[in-house]
């Protein structure tokens, strides 16, 4: 099977297993963007896809309640920040997370795992 439909997979399992645990942890947004908007902060987590193979990184971000501006001035308010607008941000579980083997499942469980690891940097930032 080629990367680009082993690609197809892990997205149908990603939406069928991750994406409700993240809005039952009162996230929202679309896959592969994220985000939980609190009164003091927004987390944000976002999936990262590889160009070249089949592997994907998960990054998460913390940004201030009212969005983020950058130096240009451009303003992102909370409904549309994404990690990468971000300066604090970190990747979580598995660097990057490999789904060339096509147990899509598992690399989903892996990530479902490495969720606790984001709500800890979470609560300390």
């Amino acid at each position: 099977m080629e990367w680009k439909e082993k690609r197809k997979l892990i997205d149908k399992e990603l939406k069928a297993k991750v994406v409700p645990i993240l809005k039952q942890k009162g996230f929202k947004g679309t896959y592969p963007h994220f985000r939980r908007i609190t009164e003091k902060k927004i987390d944000i987590l976002a999936f990262l896809f590889g160009q070249w193979g089949p592997q994907f990184y998960v990054e998460i971000a913390v940004a201030p309640s009212k969005g983020v501006t950058l130096l240009n001035r451009k303003h992102f308010p909370p409904e549309i920040v994404k990690h990468n607008h971000c300066g604090h941000r970190r990747r979580i579980g598995d660097n990057p997370f490999d789904f060339e083997n096509e147990q899509f499942d598992v690399v989903a469980d892996k990530v479902i795992a490495s969720s606790n690891e984001g709500e800890e940097w979470w609560i300390k930032n």
